[in-house]
């Protein structure tokens, strides 16, 4: 039995009433977890699982493939305000189809994971442009795996990029940096991902500005 955090990321019905559940997790990555009865409503119980709710679970590890079975979970965020804000659905799912593309089963990623978590938490409170929490992501995922490639950084690149890499993103605000400079931040940010090969999803929220 393995215990562990995932955002759940997609869900496709199986079956009569259960699911098959897609999303990340810090400790095993990308993963996906088939989920019997999770469709089931009844008066004694409300199915926990739901997209970019954040759950602990208990999970059954495959003795072959890579579908885990879910034994249980419970939902320790919500984050289904997002749902009633257009422009956050299509920003949510558009970052959420980049972590399934750029992880990996069974590779950790914790500093991605809370940047995740985190982005996820405050988009309904617009502390920060999309195109920052784009920065933040794809900037902690090219660190976590080795792949940013060595450069010199001016001393304002420096301090941005350590800002992105802070484990309280939101004090990046004091950075005072404009949506212009963001989005200038982020058509760096993407080149960069493209040099090392991260595959992007097709989407304008990945678009060079």
């Amino acid at each position: 039995m393995i215990e562990t955090d995932v955002i759940v990321l997609k869900t496709t019905p199986y079956q009569d009433s259960s699911l098959i559940l897609k999303g990340l997790s810090p400790d095993l990555g990308r993963i996906s977890i088939y989920a019997k009865g999770a469709r089931k409503i009844s008066k004694k119980s409300f199915p926990s699982i739901g997209l970019f709710r954040v759950l602990t679970t208990s999970i059954i590890q495959p003795k072959t493939g890579d579908l885990y079975k879910l034994k249980n979970c419970e939902a320790i965020e919500i984050n289904d305000t997002i749902a009633g804000y257009p422009d956050l659905v299509d920003f949510s799912s558009a970052i959420g189809q980049l972590s399934l593309s750029s992880n990996f089963n069974g590779i950790p990623c914790p500093l991605y994971f809370h940047a995740f978590k985190e982005c996820i938490n405050q988009l309904k409170h617009r502390p920060l442009p999309f195109s920052a929490w784009l920065c933040r992501l794809i900037t902690c995922h090219l660190m976590e795996q080795g792949l940013f490639p060595e450069m010199t950084l001016s001393p304002n690149q420096k301090k941005i990029i350590e800002a992105l890499l802070d484990k309280d993103f939101k004090a990046s605000a004091s950075l005072n940096l404009s949506n212009e400079q963001w989005s200038s931040m982020q058509s760096w940010i993407l080149k960069i991902a493209e040099f090392s090969e991260i595959q992007l999803p097709i989407n304008n929220f990945f678009s060079a500005c």
